[in-house]
């Protein structure tokens, strides 16, 4: 059977699980089913599905212009009356009402539709310059971020919504939102009030992910109003979560990955999963244990734990072990530590998974964790948990802005090559940095990886910063970075 000679009701099937652009495409192979793909389901507006149709057809005004068409003039020959999806993936520029007639029509056709589900990505490297480690973004870095209006609400069917580098001009629900039960933020500008807002207006939400955004030192509260929450997953809050109170009665999965100055867990008798990282919390040993014994309070009901190298260190904080020391791998160096400073309730523990190297404090770690989970059925330890093996000889990095990820991968490159002499790293060209950003970048760079341990370095290993005039750095002169500039 050719395609061609597929029954209806099995091609209009087939139609159903494909984003627009793809029902178009496949409707123009055959001529029976050239008008066939008004019947989608699903609208993905993804800028790199779109750049080899503006290449070839020389569009003048480039994908954005091209995109605006796919919403302006075909979406509305869509003849479903109710629509699963709509995804849009688009680098925002601030060049106005173009944008924001375009989203206007765009949400104003997701409620004319009733659509379920809707997914705004308007990151670009100019909104991820934003999260470099080295600059403590503020209220006023975000300003360039495009705000949805207040059409978003009248979208009233929404049952999940997620936002990257996207934020809401007026945040407040208003009971709009009665069917949503995921949302999820990325890149943007959180605080307790909307927090608050939420637990309020949103009574069926179960799953609420908060990434990468910038929370103000805030405190977060989620209280007897979030009483259908079953999944909450806070990572890389940027500078710092001031204080987390989370007592939820159907809570079930719990992720927290990120710097925290003190938490107060209880009532997560429900609790299936969690995974930890307190990211550089180790640095500040005292206080990271007075979290930790709070934390793992609250862990007991879990039966499924997921604990990263940084956390495991940070157990064996006490008055004669200081973190910010070295310590040889040796299992003697731990004969003398009976216990942890506070006790591990994990009787529940079923299933523990362990990302380290399995070395230094980390050791020690995981043996008080291992004793203290008495009924464990299944233990896994990942010891190349985010290594990156690496053969060449030389490396270059295009566009480095300093966030967590390059960080990350420099440090790697540096433990675990035995054959690379170079690692060659340019700054962004779309959008340049100023001179002096540029050095304090540098510096930055270099006092961050001051903090790895220099004897697992390569000393022939030359960094080359690549700016109007070359700056190059062996790793064993870190110590005379300030002199540079």
């Amino acid at each position: 059977m050719e395609f061609c000679d597929l029954p209806e009701h099995i091609f209009l099937l087939i139609l159903s699980f494909l984003p627009l652009v793809d029902a178009i495409r496949l409707c123009s192979c055959c001529k029976e089913w050239r008008n066939h793909w008004t019947h989608c389901n699903i609208i993905e507006l993804d800028r790199s599905k779109f750049e080899y149709e503006v290449r070839e057809a020389h569009f003048p005004n480039g994908i954005r212009t091209y995109i605006a068409a796919y919403v302006h003039k075909l979406l509305p020959l869509l003849v479903k009356p109710e629509l699963d999806c709509i995804k849009l993936r688009l680098s925002y520029e601030e060049d106005a009402s173009k944008d924001k007639s375009f989203f206007e029509n765009l949400l104003g056709f997701a409620a004319a539709k009733m659509v379920k589900e809707i997914h705004i990505d308007l990151s670009d490297a100019r909104m991820l310059h934003l999260f470099r480690r080295f600059l403590r973004p503020t209220v006023e870095s975000f300003s360039s971020v495009y705000s949805l209006s207040y059409s978003i609400y009248n979208v009233t069917s929404l049952r999940v919504l997620s936002l990257r580098c996207c934020g809401l001009s007026n945040f407040n629900f208003e009971l709009k939102f009665m069917q949503l039960t995921s949302l999820s933020f990325d890149g943007m500008f959180v605080t307790n009030q909307i927090i608050l807002n939420l637990g309020s207006n949103c009574p069926n939400l179960e799953n609420l992910s908060i990434v990468d955004c910038y929370l103000g030192r805030d405190h977060f509260q989620f209280h007897a109003a979030w009483s259908k929450l079953k999944r909450l997953t806070i990572k890389g809050a940027r500078p710092y979560l001031a204080w987390l109170e989370l007592f939820v009665p159907r809570i079930q999965y719990l992720e927290i990955q990120t710097f925290m100055y003190s938490v107060r867990l209880g009532n997560l008798q429900t609790l299936v999963e969690a995974v930890l990282d307190l990211e550089n919390q180790m640095k500040y040993g005292y206080q990271a244990i007075n979290i930790m014994e709070f934390i793992f309070l609250g862990f007991k009901w879990a039966k499924r734990l997921t604990l990263n190298h940084r956390l495991l260190e940070v157990l064996l904080c006490d008055d004669h072990i200081m973190l910010h020391e070295t310590h040889p791998d040796n299992l003697d160096y731990f004969s003398h530590i009976v216990s942890c400073k506070f006790t591990l309730l994990l009787e529940n523990l079923e299933h523990l998974i362990l990302r380290t190297p399995l070395e230094g404090l980390a050791l020690g770690g995981a043996f008080l964790i291992l004793r203290s989970a008495s009924n464990l059925k299944s233990v896994s330890v990942d010891t190349e948990y985010g290594i990156v093996a690496v053969n060449a000889q030389e490396v270059t990095i295009e566009g480095f802005i300093g966030d967590n990820d390059q960080m990350d991968f420099i440090e790697y490159l540096l433990r675990n090559s035995v054959t690379l002499k170079k690692v060659f790293i340019s700054f962004p060209k779309s959008f340049p940095l100023p001179t002096e950003e540029i050095e304090t970048l540098i510096k930055w760079t270099m006092k961050e990886l001051e903090k790895i341990e220099c004897y697992v370095l390569s000393i022939s290993v030359v960094l080359v910063f690549q700016t109007d005039v070359q700056v190059c750095f062996p790793v064993n002169a870190f110590m005379n970075i300030n002199s540079v500039f």
